[in-house]
């Protein structure tokens, strides 16, 4: 049979402030005030490419960076193909007629913080739902002139959020998979329905958008697996708490970071991420730190960075630097090269977004 080919690709994120928040419907019992979050993020290139082809052989066989082999009926969670085998069980890819092989590769650092696993959700549920010809059985795949559009992002932004809630049975946010199916540059503020968020693109003029990538700074942190933060733990504790008021500042804090884009004024987009940094540590009674999280933080604004974090959960993954002068960066990257496990990862926006290709 000749192979039907699916490819889609889609980028991962820096959170610039909110994170945390994002999935945060809580209502405070004190006063019946809604704590909603909102979430400032800016899509990357760099992310993931997928592709998936029917095959004469049973079963689903994954090819990517971290898993190769054959997944079916009796494969179980636990390991490094969950999503993949998320999205088999979902769309029931082992009931078809035909076998599947699907083929991954990512350019984000593992557990880096910058959105990994939505950057491969999001390309991976387009994959699978376009391969199968889901069209008539979910109407909001249906694309215009072959283009996507809002509604169809939108739904598959859902679709990748509820493999891993509904399927993996993990907590989660949704600043990733919205900003993996958009690109660009994100406010996303929460509803009371925390599946559908509502995205505003800030829109800035290509030069505008130069400028601010070449005021990032992002540097992946070496990885001890075994001392790596979860986020699905972080987002559970967020859901179960009770710290009304701190979250409030989470989600104003992501407005501030929207605001401050928008204005392009640089000195304040770094302290906005110096507070939202000091209030994830409140937050979690520091147990977003690591020794050498604190050391690059407090050497990058040693050097004259407007401000400093790390990316998403926390732990050991990136940190993301506001650096106005290229002097200071350069002085920042010449500490670096004494620890060569310290990366300098490029930074450049995506516009586009999920895209996605029949070969």
């Amino acid at each position: 049979m000749q192979a039907k080919i699916i490819r889609a690709q889609a980028g991962g994120r820096i959170d610039f402030a909110g994170a945390w928040g994002d999935g945060c419907t809580l209502i405070n019992p004190d006063n019946n005030e809604n704590v909603l979050g909102r979430v400032c993020n800016a899509n990357l290139v760099i992310g993931s490419v997928v592709q998936i082809k029917a095959t004469t052989q049973s079963g689903v066989r994954i090819i990517c960076n971290c898993y190769n082999g054959m997944l079916d009926q009796n494969s179980a969670y636990g390991t490094d193909a969950d999503l993949f085998l998320a999205a088999a069980r979902r769309y029931c890819l082992f009931d078809t007629s035909c076998g599947w092989e699907i083929k991954a590769e990512s350019t984000i650092p593992p557990r880096s913080g910058l959105g990994g696993s939505a950057a491969l959700a999001v390309p991976l549920v387009a994959c699978v739902l376009y391969a199968l010809s889901k069209e008539e059985k979910y109407p909001q795949l249906r694309l215009e002139n072959n283009n996507l559009n809002y509604v169809n992002r939108a739904f598959l932004a859902q679709e990748a959020r509820a493999l891993e809630i509904h399927e993996i049975k993990m907590s989660s946010g949704w600043q990733d998979q919205w900003a993996a199916a958009f690109g660009g540059i994100n406010f996303i503020r929460a509803e009371r329905d925390p599946q559908k968020p509502v995205r505003y693109e800030i829109l800035l003029q290509k030069s505008e958008i130069r400028t601010l990538e070449d005021y990032l700074l992002l540097v992946h942190i070496p990885c001890d697996r075994k001392i790596q933060r979860d986020s699905n733990e972080q987002h559970r504790k967020v859901s179960e708490a009770h710290r009304f008021e701190l979250l409030k500042v989470i989600a104003d804090l992501g407005v501030a970071a929207k605001d401050a884009i928008m204005a392009l004024d640089f000195k304040k987009l770094g302290q906005v991420v110096n507070d939202f940094w000091e209030a994830e540590k409140e937050f979690s009674n520091n147990a977003v730190c690591t020794s050498e999280i604190d050391w690059l933080i407090d050497e990058a604004k040693r050097c004259g960075a407007y401000g400093a974090k790390a990316c998403g959960a926390g732990g050991p993954g990136a940190c993301v630097a506001i650096v106005a002068d290229q002097a200071v960066q350069e002085l920042i990257k010449e500490i670096l090269v004494q620890y060569p496990d310290y990366k300098i990862l490029p930074v450049k926006i995506s516009k586009s977004g999920l895209t996605i290709n029949r070969v």
